[in-house]
């Protein structure tokens, strides 16, 4: 998850965290800010009376065609993905490992 934050301008995330990061991937704001959020909640995005229409993608998927008056809603789903882990390692030394610069 981290590497993945990191690379859209995100945040470093601990594995133990349950939350949802929120990063814009080239936005045309400049505030939109990459967000962390508990996931016991529901993100709902819906869009301004000025925009016409845009397309929405998540996690690679297929893109969706999103209209004024649609609203986005997230929400943490029921299932969990079991991950696998190699070795038992320190997050911080591996996150400072990948990040130094040789």
């Amino acid at each position: 998850c981290t590497a993945y934050s990191l690379s859209c301008g995100g945040p470093v995330v601990m594995p133990e965290l349950d939350a949802f990061v929120i990063s814009p991937i080239c936005p045309h704001f400049l505030g939109a800010r990459p967000m962390l959020i508990p996931t016991d909640g529901v993100v709902e995005i819906a869009f301004a009376s000025d925009f016409t229409v845009a397309s929405i993608s998540a996690d690679g998927q297929e893109e969706c065609e999103v209209r004024l008056n649609d609203k986005i809603v997230i929400s943490k789903s029921p299932y969990k993905a079991q991950l696998l882990t190699l070795k038992e390692q320190n997050f911080f030394n591996l996150v400072r490992e990948k990040l130094t610069i040789d």
